[in-house]
């Protein structure tokens, strides 16, 4: 965790580096920031910032949404972006013409912007949160005033009470200058040209903080927990009293009845856009790989960097489990795809009250293996059945988030019990299970113990029809195998002690790191199954190790994953509220304060809608400097937390089932 944790010293400095997932390009000096978004985020505009020891401070902004060429805002125009040399370039066409071009290239304390087009109108929008002064004027609030046109504006700008004094050299000299005012202060200068070509020459006056100087906030973190840890881990007892077995059942019940009240009024919006796309794509006869594909290919043709769309990258078999109950809602609701944009939060649009019903309807087979779960445990355990039933966590997953890692929790489950009995259907829960493909990593180890059983071919039998939608679309279909080949191509992070993400700008950087962890991952989960079959580790309690080991050292560990081993280990042994907990603390923070899965529940009102963006804006402009820092140290905290668990629950008996 510390030598990860002083990676982000050597990511490389006064250098254009590039940020997926959306492109942007981002130039770090001494002191200054500059940001020219990608294509998912509202403009290309050259954002300069100053460095402080956490986020960086926004200054000044050229915004595309508001800047004009003949009245047209350059934004509605088609971006293609490019790095040459310590330049990027932007051209914007229409019907494949380029119309406009614009360079932005780093100065010492700031950015020098170039814009090129065919038409002599131009209008400049630069934007701050907020201007204090222009040419030594105070503006009020609620007012649009006109300056004397000139080559030079001085201004002064204010934000998290930061004050700095910022130089716009235009040239040529603009023909008018406005002065734009909202309810608090001064926000936009707009600049009128008649001319095809302008240059400006934008400096802020800074501290030499020095980027570096933010990275070491990590290492201190990583060593403080890293002492905390070795001080508190054997220090943490938590034990559940045990209630009367009327109360295990009315536990169970509302478990599940606040499964149902939730399913169809939250989400989160990526990841269940991403099911319906592919639901849709596949119910009405279109390819999902082919689509990802075709994604990927064009995000490479408008930036020129390897960008990688996050869409349906599975083996077909989630598709198979949910389009009977799409199909279902297809034939009940108007709307077939009720998420518009989905992918592009700020352009969300859902529809009423399709969403609510869509919502219900697909998390139906998730909240279904869940109730199989808590009937399993429920049979062997009944306190182990009402701790999972009333728990958060699985309740955040299946029916909050609508992933599908609890059915993945089923499949294992049904394995572990069934392989030495019934090793058929054992191969086939598991085969099914690799629908997330993080449980091949389960293959070594279920294939040596049936090995040992002699019932490795009935293992292999079951497995073998799972296997068979596989099989075909590698053979019939080029787009599948490029489209799970994405996972190989992800950047680490996640609700681990690898989350460095969030403190590098740079992605080539950030995957060759993510490169060598993976490397040393797969020898530490190798080196794991060799000893687990070596000691002939109870099955049950072999499956759970190896999986909280790939959680532990796997460069990606989101939220969801611990959703797929959970209904094993409260088997085995109880549900551990540490490290059921830090995951959910994690994505309180990440998404943020669990906002983002509410919106199909304020979306529908424009002043629920107003509020839920108030209260989002309200907790970012609290939290948002320090973000880095708390993801990772979020992050380290629920790995540290899962180590603690799993030496533990090494060290333990497992319970005889």
């Amino acid at each position: 965790m510390i030598i990860i944790s002083l990676t982000p010293l050597l990511q490389p400095v006064n250098t254009w580096n590039w940020l997926a997932p959306d492109g942007t390009y981002i130039y770090e000096t001494d002191g200054l920031t500059i940001r020219v978004n990608g294509l998912d985020l509202p403009s290309n505009r050259p954002l300069i910032m100053t460095n402080t020891i956490l986020q960086p401070i926004p200054v000044i902004e050229l915004s595309d949404i508001t800047s004009m060429i003949d009245q047209t805002p350059i934004g509605s125009y088609e971006p293609r972006i490019r790095k040459t040399g310590e330049e990027i370039i932007i051209n914007y066409l229409d019907q494949d013409k380029t119309i406009i071009t614009k360079t932005i290239k780093p100065t010492k304390n700031g950015a020098e912007i170039t814009i090129n087009t065919t038409e002599k109108d131009i209008t400049l929008a630069i934007w701050s949160w907020y201007y204090q002064t222009i040419q030594g004027r105070t503006v009020p609030s609620n007012t649009n005033i006109n300056i004397k046109p000139t080559n030079i504006i001085e201004a002064t700008t204010m934000n998290r009470g930061r004050e700095h004094t910022v130089t716009i050299e235009t040239s040529p000299k603009p023909r008018k200058i406005t002065v734009y005012s909202d309810q608090n202060a001064p926000n936009k200068l707009l600049l009128e040209y008649n001319s095809t070509s302008v240059t400006l020459k934008i400096s802020v006056q800074h501290s030499n903080i020095s980027p570096k100087l933010r990275q070491l906030t990590l290492p201190i973190t990583a060593i403080t927990l890293a002492t905390a840890y070795i001080i508190l881990k054997n220090k943490i007892r938590l034990k559940h009293k045990k209630p009367r077995e009327e109360a295990i059942k009315a536990i169970i019940i509302a478990g599940i009845i606040i499964r149902i009240i939730l399913a169809p009024i939250t989400m989160h919006v990526w990841d269940v856009t991403t099911m319906q796309e592919a639901l849709y794509q596949y119910t009405t006869g279109q390819d999902p790989y082919k689509y990802v594909v075709d994604v990927n290919k064009n995000l490479y043709e408008k930036t020129g960097l390897p960008l990688f769309y996050e869409g349906f990258t599975y083996p077909p078999h989630p598709l198979y489990i949910f389009t009977p109950t799409y199909l279902l809602y297809t034939l009940i609701a108007k709307d077939p795809t009720p998420i518009k944009s989905g992918h592009k939060f700020i352009q969300l649009d859902l529809t009423y009250p399709d969403i609510h019903l869509f919502l219900l309807l697909y998390k139906t087979p998730i909240i279904i293996a869940e109730a199989i779960i808590i009937l399993i445990l429920y049979k062997e355990n009944k306190i182990a059945a009402a701790l999972y039933a009333s728990n958060p966590y699985p309740i955040l997953i299946s029916s909050v988030w609508g992933h599908f890692d609890p059915i993945v929790g089923l499949l294992l489950l049904l394995t572990a019990k069934t392989i030495d009995k019934k090793p058929i259907i054992a191969g086939l829960t598991y085969g099914l299970s690799i629908m997330k493909p993080y449980t091949i990593i389960l293959a070594p180890l279920l294939l040596i113990h049936t090995l040992r059983k002699k019932t490795i071919h009935k293992f292999i039998a079951g497995a073998i029809l799972p296997a068979i939608p596989v099989l075909h679309q590698l053979i019939t279909n080029p787009y599948f195998i490029q489209s799970l080949s994405y996972h190989t191509k992800r950047q680490m992070g996640g609700a681990n002690m690898l989350n460095i993400v969030h403190n590098i700008y740079s992605t080539q950087y950030i995957l060759e790191v993510s490169r060598v962890a993976s490397i040393i991952s797969w020898v530490i989960i190798a080196a794991t199954i060799i000893w687990l079959a070596k000691n002939k580790t109870p099955i049950k309690k072999a499956i759970v190790i190896l999986m909280l080991t790939y959680l532990l050292v796997a460069p990606v560990n989101n939220e969801q994953y611990l959703a797929s081993t959970l209904p094993l280990i409260a088997l085995t042994d109880t549900i551990p509220i540490l490290i059921t907990t830090t995951p959910i603390t994690y994505a309180v923070f990440n998404s943020p304060a669990l906002l983002y899965f509410t919106t199909p529940l304020f979306w529908h009102h424009t002043k629920l809608k107003q509020a839920w963006k108030q209260a989002e804006e309200t907790w970012i402009r609290t939290f948002q400097p320090a973000y880095p820092v708390i993801l990772y140290t979020l992050g380290a905290i629920n790995a540290l937390a899962l180590l603690a668990y799993t030496v533990s629950y090494i060290k333990r008996k497992t319970k005889k089932i």
